[in-house]
């Protein structure tokens, strides 16, 4: 199905106005004035709204004010008039509950590291991040997926207070094993060449991993996508400290500190 473009559904329904002071009526007062008439069902309006959820772009205030209200007289309607249909809208609204509270707990746990996914002139994006900004977040960075899944991936951050991100660099003496000796000393005999097909290596399992995690985001399968996303951030970090961790690799990749001196 091909999304139009947006819409407002103010529009679509048109204004209504008080009889006496002609003030605008909100949409969700009107209906409620004219319930029970079996107004919803006689206005070409409100079926346009119906349709224009489904098929057009719209932002979110437009669901809070016109297609929740819509909605709410429908529930009511069916609730009296067939309990049937009744029963199998409200079996979907519990599957959307249900996925919805799985990715509220999935986000929660994913180290304070949050992906909203958008399409082209989508702009409710803004409006989706900006409670996350609220909330102590930051825009880390915006991925342009479209030719994998149709989608940009904004990737917002959690803000670390100043005690915690000092807490969290507190030095502690390691106990080194015997082998994780041997992995030291043999990586410091390695040049760069060798360094960097290692670090390739790594950097195409990443690419494949990633790949999985935006294609189990895009099934709706989160509690995967988590895993995968896990993995992909894992074999990332991997990969930095694996080339960081040889001389002659940091010499080529990175010749210089943040403060103009070679790397330590």
């Amino acid at each position: 199905m091909t999304i139009k473009k947006p819409v407002e559904m103010k529009v679509l329904f048109g204004t209504v106005y008080e009889e006496e002071g002609g003030k605008e009526v909100p949409f969700r007062q009107h209906l409620g004035d004219m319930g029970g008439s079996g107004f919803i069902y006689n206005e070409k309006g409100c079926q346009a709204i119906l349709k224009a959820a489904i098929e057009n772009e719209h932002s979110w205030a437009d669901v809070a004010d016109y297609v929740c209200p819509l909605v709410d007289e429908i529930l009511l309607d069916a609730h009296e008039m067939d309990r049937g249909l009744y029963r199998d809208i409200m079996t979907k609204i519990n599957l959307a509950y249900s996925s919805l509270k799985q990715s509220e707990m999935i986000v929660q746990n994913f180290d304070d590291s949050i992906t909203l996914s958008f399409k082209d002139n989508d702009f409710t994006i803004f409006e989706k991040a900006a409670a996350y900004l609220k909330n102590g977040y930051q825009i880390e960075k915006v991925e342009d997926c479209r030719g994998y899944d149709g989608f940009w991936h904004m990737v917002l951050e959690r803000v670390e207070e100043d005690d915690e991100r000092a807490g969290s660099q507190t030095l502690s003496v390691m106990e080194v094993a015997e082998h994780e000796r041997n992995l030291i000393s043999y990586l410091r005999t390695l040049c760069f060449e060798d360094v960097l097909d290692a670090v390739d290596g790594i950097d195409n399992a990443e690419t494949d991993v990633y790949h999985k995690w935006l294609d189990e985001t895009y099934k709706g399968n989160h509690t995967l996508a988590a895993d995968w996303k896990d993995r992909s951030e894992k074999l990332e970090k991997l990969q930095e400290l694996l080339g960081k961790a040889n001389a002659d690799y940091r010499d080529h990749i990175f010749p210089e500190n943040e403060d103009g001196g070679p790397v330590a």
